[in-house]
């Protein structure tokens, strides 16, 4: 049995208190094993978890090893909810529903908003938050740029948070906006600049959203851990050879050598895709950009140009047209 720590007891406790909750809370404080911890003091049966795609295998093992209750979790992207797991979701009810990385859902107008909060974030019946008896959504960062980016969250979770006190009607994302944001037209449309009224925000977002700093839980926290990083790789297209110079690299280099041995795969890798041979390369060098991420203090990257090269349909000639030594990059040949 894993102890928690004193404050992700009481935020274990305080999901399932009071209004829908908001957790916004720096990286690898937690936020998964409270969630999975407050699913037992619920006592679920059925939990949704909505995530990125590359967290999904990890909110699997989280669960598999920290959960205490029997109950069962059916743990999906948000590219698959909105899209072929759309249904299945729908069509059942779940005790809880867990939004990770809900800063995802800052965008009234973006599918995965609509499909999981409804149209304008109304929660209508036929979205995937409405069929949660309790929905959760944990993010470390719940407005990246700005205040009105929390209005989606707020208009499905908490409206009663928004309520217009002269009309008594849950204010439009326009009147919430004027309120708690500096709008300026620069020629092209209206943009944010700035917020504004964030004391009277704060107060709103009382008992919706806890929030967790460095300096409020830094005399709790352990020293430094490292744990293991898993990751699916998936070798389908690389030749044998190929496979073995890249076993062979890792064994002699380790995985801090990764990156060191990706420049110089994909720098072999572009050579080869002038003379017609990237193909098997290019798998290679995008699967070890995968790996080069696994390092804590890089973020996922794309491979470097020239590991997936697109091949480009060569010009027709005709009426127009430059000669065809011009389309390989070099001067017609003089006859």
């Amino acid at each position: 049995m894993v102890e928690l720590y004193p404050y992700q007891r009481e935020g274990s406790r305080f999901w399932p208190v009071g209004k829908p909750p908001c957790w916004p809370m720096t990286p690898a404080w937690g936020k998964s094993l409270q969630a999975i911890r407050a699913c037992d003091e619920v006592m679920a049966l059925f939990v949704l978890v909505i995530c990125p795609a590359s967290v999904v295998e990890t909110w699997k093992r989280e669960i598999a090893k920290y959960r205490q209750g029997d109950w069962s979790a059916f743990v999906t992207s948000y590219e698959r909810a909105v899209g072929r797991d759309f249904k299945r979701i729908v069509e059942r009810k779940w005790c809880v529903v867990i939004i990770d990385e809900a800063h995802y859902l800052k965008s009234l107008t973006a599918k995965r908003t609509q499909a999981i909060y409804g149209k304008n974030a109304t929660m209508p019946d036929d979205c995937i938050a409405a069929r949660g008896l309790q929905v959760w959504a944990l993010s470390a960062t719940p407005m990246p740029n700005h205040s009105a980016e929390l209005y989606p969250h707020l208009r499905a979770l908490c409206p009663e948070a928004i309520v217009s006190p002269r009309t008594g009607k849950v204010w439009s994302y326009y009147q919430f906006e004027a309120a708690y944001c500096v709008v300026k037209n620069t020629g092209f449309g209206n943009q944010i600049v700035g917020t504004r009224n964030d004391d009277k925000l704060h107060k709103k977002l009382e008992g919706f959203m806890l929030r967790r700093r460095k300096a409020d839980v830094l005399k709790e926290l352990p020293p430094l851990r490292f744990a293991d990083l898993y990751l699916d790789a998936d070798v389908d297209g690389i030749e044998f050879e190929e496979a073995e110079k890249v076993r062979k690299a890792l064994a002699e280099e380790g995985i801090e050598g990764a990156p060191d041995f990706l420049r110089r795969w994909c720098g072999q890798t572009a050579a080869a895709d002038r003379h017609g041979q990237g193909e098997a390369r290019g798998a290679v060098g995008e699967g070890l950009a995968r790996l080069h991420a696994t390092r804590p203090e890089d973020r996922p990257v794309r491979p470097p140009q020239g590991c997936n090269r697109v091949p480009v349909r060569p010009a027709v000639r005709g009426r127009g047209a430059r000669p065809r030594g011009h389309e390989a990059g070099r001067a017609p040949a003089v006859r």
